[in-house]
């Protein structure tokens, strides 16, 4: 027997919208997190000058673009700010969860308009 098959069995093939959202946020809380957790490894153990770098790239390409002094000076003083912020591991967890949830919320909403199965009706099994 295929696991959709045993699934479909499971409640009685029956799945609301709010028990399917939930499992689909439980889902994406533990992807998130083990997404965040690999990016502050990899951040602080295997690329803890991933901010200098991306700096230098940032400044090439400035002049490249010709980009004003003061612009050149605003865009480093910003990439500065996000290097203190990335250097603190809490506020780094906080950024890199910032940009992977609202994706995993969307996708959660979207699995649970699909997944959904209302009870079949005993009037259409007559």
């Amino acid at each position: 027997m295929s696991a959709l098959k045993i699934l479909d069995n499971y409640n009685g093939g029956v799945i609301s919208f709010g028990e399917a959202i939930k499992v689909a946020l439980l889902i994406t809380a533990v992807a998130s997190t083990v997404y965040v957790g690999v990016w502050l490894i990899d951040y602080y153990f295997f690329t803890p000058d991933y901010m200098v770098k991306y700096a230098a790239s940032v400044l090439a390409g400035l002049k490249a673009s010709h980009a004003s002094q003061a612009n050149i000076d605003k865009q480093m003083a910003q990439l500065a700010e996000y290097a203190k912020t990335y250097n603190n591991p809490f506020l780094n967890a906080l950024v890199t969860y910032r940009e992977i949830v609202p994706v995993g919320i969307v996708m959660s909403l979207i699995a649970a308009l699909i997944l959904k199965n209302k009870p079949k009706s005993s009037a259409a099994n007559a």
